[in-house]
């Protein structure tokens, strides 16, 4: 079915059920939660619901690491010290 079809970019931004562009997530992540200096994110005040949200949970996880952490650059390096921060915790 591959052959068939040519894939023009890896982001689908046309909604299928309208004629509406979707609008790219990255700006309604920025325009609802803002990055302080500290390097943490800015919880938004939610009720019951919203305190489940994966949005909500993983704000708190990264606001949660110690510093030291969520400085690391590179993604490989930093999931070696998270993995080392967990096993430490045990």
């Amino acid at each position: 079915m591959g052959e068939n079809f040519k894939a023009v970019s890896g982001v689908h931004s046309r909604c299928t059920r309208s004629n509406m562009v979707a609008q790219p997530e990255s700006d309604h992540f920025a325009e609802k939660f803002t990055f302080e200096d500290s390097g943490r994110f800015s919880k938004p005040r939610v009720g019951s619901f919203g305190s489940k949200t994966f949005t909500y949970n993983g704000i708190c996880l990264w606001n949660n690491l110690p510093q030291n952490i969520r400085d690391v650059p590179k993604p490989n390096n930093f999931k070696g010290a998270i993995k080392k921060q967990f096993l430490e915790s045990l």
